[in-house]
């Protein structure tokens, strides 16, 4: 079994999520793209179909964190603008998602139908906006640090506040709730308004006890062809899975997902 890893090129912000990553505290840690830039994600979503076009094809995705939800943005995108594809035209045959974040849809406002009018939310109380914020303002993203990268990823927390500010929270045709700057947009999928979207087979590794729907794997759970679906729960939170039992349960379940596809 041959995997090819897709490496991040947006620099993310410092932080220490676990015990067992502080030995990489002084390394630059990158993301996909800037989660409160709608276009930074719709461009990180046509690169990697590119890349898949020239590299692939490949016959599943296996995806931690934010890497799965890219994963399920990829795969929830195509269903959505190609829904009478074949499954061997799609772009994966199964997926393997590891504590997943829910699946991001970014869009331009003129390739889709959004009602009249602005909701009167303030933009930073909007969940996407402000799940980006908690994670560029946490207290260990804007500390004082150490590390040799600190000045080209230290977030400009007031530059942050000013640009979420001139966001505006609206309604795409089905009810779906949005922000944009005006030109782009951006939500999360949501199974309440957009159903079933990823109908090829799914591992989901996952914490259900940690933090909320979005971050614990759920929403993403939720988007999936329920007949297809394998989980495996584990009691580490976000951290990645460990120890030997569990990871040969997992090794063994994603053998069995990559047969069944």
């Amino acid at each position: 079994m041959d995997f090819e890893f897709v490496q991040g090129t947006v620099l993310h912000t410092e932080g220490n999520w676990s015990l067992y990553t502080t030995a990489a505290s002084d390394l630059p840690l990158y993301g996909y793209y800037n989660p409160l830039s709608a276009q930074s994600v719709l461009d990180t979503e046509e690169s990697l179909l590119e890349l898949i076009k020239i590299e692939g094809p490949f016959d599943g995705v296996l995806g931690y964190s934010a890497g799965a939800s890219l994963a399920g943005q990829i795969i929830c995108s195509d269903a959505e603008k190609h829904p009478f594809k074949s499954p061997d035209e799609r772009p994966f045959r199964f997926a393997c998602f590891i504590n997943a974040i829910s699946p991001l849809k970014a869009f331009r406002l003129e390739n889709e139908k959004v009602q009249d009018g602005v909701i009167d939310v303030d933009s930073v109380r909007n969940p996407v906006v402000k799940a980006a914020l908690d994670e560029y303002l946490r207290p260990s993203a804007t500390r004082a640090r150490k590390s040799f990268h600190k000045r080209a990823d230290m977030p400009d927390s007031d530059a942050i506040r000013q640009e979420v500010e001139s966001l505006q929270t609206r309604l795409l045709e089905d009810g779906t709730p949005f922000f944009t700057d005006g030109v782009y947009g951006m939500t999360r999928y949501d199974a309440n308004f957009h159903g079933t979207l990823i109908t090829i087979p799914t591992l989901h590794v996952r914490c259900p006890e940690s933090g909320d729907a979005h971050d614990n794997g759920a929403h993403t759970l939720a988007l999936c062809e329920s007949d297809l679906v394998q989980e495996i729960h584990h009691p580490l939170g976000h951290d990645f899975p460990r120890g030997a039992q569990l990871l040969k349960k997992i090794s063994a379940a994603f053998r069995e997902l990559a047969d069944s596809a």
